[in-house]
Order: C-alpha cells, then sequence, then structure tokens
C-alpha cells in the first residue's frame, strides 16, 4: 500500500479491512458529474457509485466526497 500512504493510509485503516474481501481502498481525489476519480495502490481510476447507494442516500452529503476512503 505504499502509493496509498502518499494520500494518507495508515495501519489504523489497515486493521479495518476485512480479509478476503474481494475490494481494495482507495481515496476519492477528484469528484465531477458523472463519477469520480479514485486513487489505488496500483493506480489512479475512474469510479461511479452504485445505483443503490445512489438511492439510499438522503442527501447528497451521504455520498462520497473528495478526500473519503472507499472500498472499489
Amino acid at each position: 500500500m505504499s502509493e496509498l500512504v502518499k494520500f494518507g493510509w495508515t495501519d489504523h485503516f489497515a486493521q479495518h479491512l476485512v480479509q478476503g474481501d474481494d475490494f481494495t481502498p482507495a481515496r476519492v481525489v477528484a469528484e465531477h458529474r458523472s463519477g469520480y476519480r479514485v486513487q489505488t495502490d496500483a493506480a489512479e481510476c475512474p469510479a461511479h457509485i452504485s445505483g443503490k447507494l445512489r438511492h439510499q442516500a438522503a442527501s447528497h452529503a451521504e455520498l462520497p466526497a473528495v478526500g473519503d476512503w472507499v472500498m472499489v
């Protein structure tokens, strides 16, 4: 996770990962109208939230924002 350390990844976050999960941690680095840019340990890449999350969110404040840690 060396690339993520540059974005604030610490042992505290690593301790909360679930072993065997098919997701990888990422930091939201940009938000656009059509989606997000996230930084994983491997690369910066585009990301979109699921329709379920979008519809369950009561407001925009419940959606990811720049600086948030997410699992992709």
